[in-house]
């Protein structure tokens, strides 16, 4: 079975278009998205339509529970709390109780957990190797691989013997083009991040996602270019700070 896996859409629709268009071409079997479906962009109720209609399961990520939480909102940075605050006010009443009513922490099948941030925790980042550890040593539930987001970055974590290591994926640097790496998991246990679609973090600017094939152990992360300037044009329209679409821009 071919999994399509996305996290951190963060209203950013031609991003989602483009990869839900390309997730369409490789046939993939069963779609996941682990969460942060708004949040810094300028598409929320899209959004959200878009992944109710095209994905088998959806986790919460901690900006969808912002939309409708203060609490949590006030625990975000600045930039991160006026983006959600805007969401807040431009989400639906529906699609606030939807995202309400999301899995809030994990799911795991067949020892294949999908979370928004860390086997450990939700919303916990994995963005070193001590970080890493943890969450191989401390999961809420045996896992042999699980997938993650959070970070907005892709990359692999595996341990054997004790020992863990990170693995890079690494991709073409024209980013006019699609990119794919291609990596296989063998007895190791494993963590994919599987990046961002809607605001990467890795100095590319490109949708990220990654597809997982379960009889082969294949894992595929997908670097996929889109219509960059509708997004930051939908951006500037709604008055949202300028940092924030420069790093959509960037891929910062």
């Amino acid at each position: 079975m071919k999994l399509g896996i996305v996290s951190d859409v963060h209203s950013n629709l031609p991003a989602f278009m483009s990869v839900l268009e390309h997730m369409e071409s490789q046939g993939v079997d069963k779609r996941i998205s682990l969460g942060d479906t708004v949040g810094y962009g300028p598409f929320p109720n899209e959004c959200v339509d878009l992944t109710l209609s095209h994905f088998n399961f959806i986790l919460k990520g901690n900006h969808d529970e912002a939309s409708y939480d203060t609490e949590t909102a006030s625990y975000m940075n600045p930039l991160a709390k006026t983006a959600i605050e805007w969401t807040s006010k431009k989400l639906t009443k529906e699609n606030k109780d939807t995202l309400k009513n999301l899995e809030y922490g994990f799911v795991t099948e067949d020892g294949i957990m999908f979370v928004h941030g860390s086997p450990e925790a939700p919303f916990q980042y994995i963005s070193r190797i001590a970080n890493a550890i943890n969450a191989f040593m401390n999961p809420i539930e045996d896992f042999q691989i699980a997938f993650v987001g959070h970070t907005h970055v892709p990359a692999v974590w595996q341990t054997e013997d004790h020992k863990s290591a990170y693995v890079e994926p690494e991709f073409s640097t024209n980013h006019n083009t699609i990119s794919e790496w291609e990596h296989y998991i063998g007895t190791e246990r494993t963590i994919v991040n599987v990046g961002s679609v809607g605001q990467p973090r890795d100095n590319d600017p490109r949708a990220s996602y990654a597809i997982f094939d379960t009889e082969t152990n294949h894992l595929k992360i997908f670097k996929i270019p889109y219509a960059i300037d509708k997004t930051v044009a939908k951006m500037q329209q709604a008055q949202l700070p300028m940092d924030l679409w420069l790093r959509i821009m960037y891929g910062r």
